[in-house]
């Protein structure tokens, strides 16, 4: 014969342990929201402490772009592409090439999205003796895409040599400095991308010898 008795009571202890077993439940769920939380203030804390690196070193690099920022040998390196005329296969929006040699790294230039061919160039004006290339990756996203580089350097587009290859990938802010195995004479640099993705470029920078450091 059933006891209600112990029917009752089994229920009575079923509905405590499931009680318990909520409460168990609330208390892991506060201490992970809370762990969580931590865990994502420490994050944004150190997001915010590398953001503000980065600017300090970018403003310290460009608050002087028009000088002399490099010695090589006791001859005295200087950036000639600063907002000289720049062109690139295609262009993605209202992304121009010349976001690539205006001075700010919060600006870029893009190429069409899915192009088969992208190369980014600056036409110096003149020749210049040529030793040194700098790639400013953006800031914002899509360092990975900077892989597969050719840069060439030369007087003119049939004569343009390599200066340098960058296998890659990069990553976001990154700050690539090529240094070619010899001094070129060159008008033009090109950037070219050996991989069918588009190619975006924060900034751009040309080492040269002054003229008068030179000899």
């Amino acid at each position: 014969m059933i006891n209600s008795n112990e029917i009752i009571e089994t229920l009575v202890d079923l509905q405590r342990q499931t009680e318990e077993l909520k409460q168990i439940l609330k208390d892991a769920e506060r201490s992970y929201e809370s762990k969580m939380k931590e865990a994502l203030h420490e994050f944004k804390e150190n997001l915010t402490i590398t953001l503000e690196s980065m600017k300090a070193a970018n403003k310290t690099n460009y608050e002087n772009k028009d000088k002399v920022n490099t010695s090589l040998n006791n001859r005295v390196l200087k950036e000639v592409a600063h907002k000289k005329i720049s062109t690139q296969s295609t262009q993605h929006r209202a992304f121009i090439s010349g976001k690539a040699n205006d001075g700010n790294l919060d600006t870029f230039s893009h190429t069409a999205m899915n192009a088969k061919t992208s190369f980014w160039e600056v036409d110096l004006g003149r020749e210049f003796k040529i030793k040194q290339i700098e790639i400013f990756v953006r800031k914002d996203c899509c360092g990975d895409l900077i892989r597969q580089l050719d840069i060439l350097v030369g007087p003119s587009h049939n004569k343009l040599e390599k200066c340098a290859f960058y296998e890659g990938p990069a990553q976001t802010g990154f700050h690539l400095v090529f240094e070619c195995p010899h001094i070129i004479s060159g008008r033009y640099v090109m950037i070219v991308k050996g991989v069918s993705t588009n190619l975006a470029l924060a900034e751009v920078k040309v080492m040269a010898f002054e003229e008068n450091s030179y000899s």
